[in-house]
């Protein structure tokens, strides 16, 4: 018997599905999709988990030497120095890798805390108006040193087993 999880991949029987709801304090109903930038640790963990993966609990680390938005913290990978880990598994390791370049009110940033530096909360929560011009994504790589995949979204997080991690 066939179903489909959060992410809207087909699976056997036994997929994991995980409502809107289940993204901590997003309304079931009418979802932002920027409200997806942010998401309070304990939720991110139990979300991993789910899907297969060892929270480090880095990202919570990191941001506590600046500011918590509104009790949560960032999930994209921009907001973290490359190399961070956000996530384990036995035989691979999930870490933000790349540059970061966003465009902020006419003016190029190389991570976000530098906008946040510069306009304060309000800029974080115009989010929606940054001009991305360069993503750190978060890469998923063995342990081994071999790239399996890379991803940017949370809703792009994929389960340990489908990538054989």
């Amino acid at each position: 018997m066939a179903s489909v999880n959060f992410l809207g991949e087909r699976g056997r029987g036994n997929s994991l599905l995980l409502p809107l709801f289940f993204f901590g304090s997003l309304e079931p109903v009418g979802v932002n999709m920027s409200k997806f930038n942010y998401i309070k640790a304990a939720d991110l963990g139990l979300i991993l988990q789910q899907m297969g993966w060892d929270y480090s609990n880095h990202l919570q680390d990191y941001v506590r030497e600046h500011t918590m938005y509104n009790g949560q913290i960032p999930f994209r990978a921009d907001f973290y120095p490359e190399g961070v880990k956000l996530a384990t598994s036995k035989k691979a390791v999930i870490i933000a890798d790349g540059k970061c370049c966003i465009e902020y009110k006419g003016v190029p940033y190389l991570s976000p805390w530098m906008i946040f530096d510069c306009h304060g909360q309000t800029a974080l929560d115009d989010i929606d108006n940054w001009i991305i011009k360069e993503e750190r994504q978060w890469l998923i790589k063995k342990t081994n040193g071999d790239w399996v995949r890379s991803f940017t979204l949370m809703t792009e997080i994929p389960f340990r087993t489908n990538i054989r991690c």
